[in-house]
């Protein structure tokens, strides 16, 4: 008489993995075995998921595919008097790979330590647990494990040479699922960058917004340059045409100044350069223009040919004196330096006087500009004696003499009168004028003007005879 039901000692997986009361496997399929123990009678059958199991040596086993996920199989023995056993078993199959992620690093990877950590999270719906493999060039590490949770971190030794080396990521769950990979670059630099080639040079610049721009050479094609003026606030430069450059304000009065440059790479290193300058925002020192040989009358400069010689003095400080130049109506001539002045022959239009602009420019664009006036003057004075009364016979030791000399340019005629021979001199007189001349002997005297303006120009007028008689008629 048997009223017992079997007795099923234990029912595992013949492979996976048992975690928490369930096991997981990886594979579609797995084999059921079960324990099974009758006190009284025999053993007629034992299910497995429905299925009868075959015994294989003192158990029973079952092949069952299982579907991705979580299953639970139930398993029941049967004796030979109909009493049964039940159980079951809780399966996961979990045949997906983790996903395996790693955290960016600082600064993009650039360092010049040697050695990084890296540090991420293998994320599995299934059994989890494992170990990240890592693979580099020239570097052979052990597996990690990952932690509770799926969080993992190591350090990666570098090798010694600077360089980009590519670190390939593995997870892989307790069950052997391995992930893609994932890369991670990294540039190892132990080098600062070397700044070189300001332009412009230092030295004096003017004071408008100068562009700024210096060479960089550096393993980082991502090396940030910034420029700061003496205590201002830096300034972020641009990379063109294959330099970095900015705009830099000079300040608001002429001096000195620094200019300091630093570049900084993402591997933290950083290099400077100080540039000096100088703001020169002042004209060049330029002396009244003179005009060689000219007379000066009321602002205007006149002068007695179609050319004239300007001259000037021009000095700068502290960029020089680039260029003298003098602008007229006709033509900009350029002025050379010589005898300690500048200056240069102009052609200077006839008739009505002409503005001459003369202009210095010093090293950096600063100009000064003076403004002179030209006029040519081409033609002598009139010179005019009038008629003697009588036609020039007189009784009297004296002849009032009447007359004109007028110059229509430069004026300052000077008029001599010439009695005779001799010369005697009635100016200088411009317009109108009279004088009485004493007669010392008898007879003809010839009586002419000589008239001759502030250039030397000369007219003379027509000659007069006076008759000087004091006989008496017989």
């Amino acid at each position: 008489h048997d009223i017992e039901a079997p007795e099923l000692l234990d029912v595992v997986l013949t492979s996976g993995l048992l975690k928490d009361g369930v096991w997981f496997v990886a594979t579609e399929t797995a084999v059921v075995r079960a324990f099974v123990l009758d006190a009284v009678g025999a053993i007629a059958a034992v299910l497995v998921a429905g299925e009868p199991a075959a015994s294989v040596a003192g158990a029973y086993e079952r092949v069952v595919t299982l579907p991705e996920g979580p299953a639970s199989l139930a398993v029941t023995a049967v004796d030979t008097m109909g009493n049964a056993a039940d159980a079951s078993l809780d399966v996961f199959r979990d045949g997906v790979p983790p996903v395996c992620s790693v955290e960016p690093l600082p600064k993009d990877g650039w360092t010049s330590a040697g050695a990084v950590t890296l540090s991420g999270r293998s994320d599995d719906a299934g059994v989890g647990g494992g170990h990240v493999e890592l693979a580099a060039e020239g570097l052979s590490e052990p597996n990690v494990p990952v932690a509770d949770g799926g969080a993992f971190a190591f350090d990666v030794p570098l090798p010694p040479v600077d360089g980009a080396l590519a670190i390939v990521t593995h997870c892989v769950d307790a069950l052997g699922n391995r992930s893609g990979s994932v890369a991670t670059e990294l540039h190892k630099d132990t080098a600062s960058p070397v700044i070189a080639g300001p332009l412009p040079v230092p030295g004096v610049v003017g004071p408008s917004a100068q562009i700024v721009s210096v060479s960089v050479t550096d393993a980082d094609p991502k090396t940030a340059v910034r420029f700061q003026r003496d205590a201002d606030a830096p300034v972020d430069a641009a990379l063109d045409g294959g330099r970095f450059a900015a705009a830099v304000v000079p300040p608001s009065e002429d001096g000195p100044f620094t200019v300091h440059v630093t570049a900084e790479d993402r591997a933290g290193h950083v290099a400077t350069l100080a540039l000096d300058y100088t703001r020169d925002g002042t004209g060049p020192a330029l002396g009244a223009p003179e005009v060689v040989g000219s007379v000066a009358r009321d602002g205007v400069l006149w002068v007695g040919s179609a050319k004239a010689l300007v001259r000037v003095v021009a000095a700068d400080a502290p960029s020089g004196v680039a260029a003298v130049s003098v602008a007229g109506p006709l033509a900009t001539a350029a002025m050379g330096f010589q005898n300690g002045a500048y200056e240069s022959l102009v052609d200077v239009p006839d008739g009505a006087s002409s503005p001459f602009a003369v202009r210095a420019v010093d090293g950096v664009g600063n100009e000064t500009v003076r403004t002179i006036t030209i006029a040519p003057d081409l033609t002598p004075p009139s010179c005019v004696l009038d008629a003697l009364a009588d036609d020039g016979w007189t009784r009297l030791p004296s002849v009032q003499l009447q007359g004109s000399a007028v110059d229509l340019g430069v004026g300052g005629v000077l008029v001599e009168l010439l009695v005779g021979d001799l010369g005697t001199g009635l100016g200088p007189e411009e317009g109108g004028f009279g004088r009485a001349v004493t007669l010392t002997a008898e007879g003809d005297t010839t009586l002419q003007l000589r008239c001759e303006d502030a250039l030397g120009h000369v007219a003379e007028s027509t000659v007069q005879v006076v008759h000087f008689d004091r006989r008496r008629l017989s």
